[in-house]
């Protein structure tokens, strides 16, 4: 969510081949979820799960999840207040919930998806660090009340994590809206991958392996 903005440029004629690229060796992309005890009761991850298998799917990327879509023990953090609005306590309650997730459960090899309550001022869906991490590898932290209605926050987020900087504004005239690029935020109906995420990004990163 918190990436800087780049303009998206036409890239036709040779779109289909870049939005539609498949892996040449299927990766496993390795997941961890964790819920706040109040997000447990919300549970956006089914939806968040199916959007992302399908989404990875089409380009030979298996969804692999720890420990599924029920929030169970011990993957229900001891959390239970909201994450604060102002930037510095909004920042120190993330930290805070990565290092209950590390207490709880062993996940190495796997990217920490925690689904938490958050203060109504706070705007974003989801966030992938783009500054202080903490020490940690990249996670993600879902607002349990405000997913996308395309359910694809979880997998725009992983791809930030993954290494991908941008966000794509809507532009209903290039290839990244027609093909319904999942980096681009408030799009309807997103369903694929670059060629570079794949790549670059998603089939290198430390979460993904051969498989």
């Amino acid at each position: 969510m918190n990436a800087p903005r780049r303009r998206s440029l036409p890239i036709t004629p040779n779109a289909a081949p870049i939005f539609e690229y498949k892996a040449s060796v299927r990766h496993r992309i390795k997941c961890c979820l964790f819920w706040t005890t109040g997000a447990a009761q919300i549970n956006p991850a089914p939806q968040a799960i199916q959007r992302a298998s399908t989404i990875l799917a089409r380009h030979n990327l298996l969804l692999d999840i720890c420990p599924g879509s029920t929030p169970v023990a011990p993957h229900i953090l001891p959390f239970d207040r909201r994450i604060r609005a102002p930037a510095n306590e909004e920042q120190e309650d993330r930290l805070a919930l990565r290092q209950m997730a590390h207490q709880a459960h062993v996940h190495d090899g796997r990217i920490p998806v925690i689904i938490a309550l958050c203060d109504a001022a706070i705007a974003w869906r989801g966030i992938t660090p783009n500054g202080n991490l903490g020490g940690w590898l990249q996670f993600v932290t879902l607002n349990a009340e405000q997913q996308a209605p395309d359910g694809a926050t979880m997998c725009h987020e992983m791809t930030h994590a993954a290494g991908n900087p941008s966000d794509w504004p809507t532009n209903p005239t290039d290839d990244y809206s027609k093909y319904r690029y999942v980096m681009i935020n408030n799009l309807n109906d997103r369903n694929c991958l670059m060629r570079g995420d794949v790549l670059r990004y998603t089939a290198p990163c430390y979460f993904a392996e051969p498989g």
